[in-house]
């Protein structure tokens, strides 16, 4: 099976001049291979902050360190985080235990729920891309962001 893993995923390397959920910057060091090269060419490779628990703990991992950092970069953009400091205690939060803001819950039931999903620590949990996609709620954002 050929995977494609880009290991640096993070807010800023998703934001473009045109919002189009699809585009990624820094993909020069995504991987198109098997799971085993595309791991070997993307050791060491990423923001620390952004790393999946599998990436940290130098365990083998797949695609799914990608999903990990969506879903961080998904709660990053739901809340409301001023300082790099807020940014590291609320991703600590949800390394530590799934923790996310009641607020986010509150105002955000959907994209929580799909946060939860995206940052489970164990990556089996965790959906695939093609799931995500197929999820109504993902459909709705594309099309708003693509009319712009």
């Amino acid at each position: 099976m050929s995977v494609i893993l880009q290991s640096n995923i993070k807010l800023a390397s998703t934001l473009s001049q045109e919002a189009n959920i699809e585009n990624l910057k820094d993909v020069n060091i995504s991987s198109s291979c098997s799971s085993r090269h595309a791991q070997s060419l993307t050791k060491n490779i990423g923001t620390p902050l952004y790393l999946a628990p599998e990436q940290e703990k130098g365990q083998t991992y797949d695609e799914k360190v990608d999903i990990y950092a969506l879903g961080l970069i998904l709660l990053e953009m739901c809340t409301n985080i001023k300082t790099g400091h807020e940014r590291f205690c609320l991703f600590n939060d949800v390394r530590k235990g799934q923790k996310i803001p009641n607020s986010l819950r509150k105002h955000y039931q959907q994209e929580a729920d799909l946060i939860m999903l995206m940052t489970n620590a164990d990556p089996k949990s965790r959906p695939s891309s093609v799931e995500i996609e197929k999820c109504a709620e993902f459909k709705s954002w594309k099309e708003i962001l693509n009319k712009k």
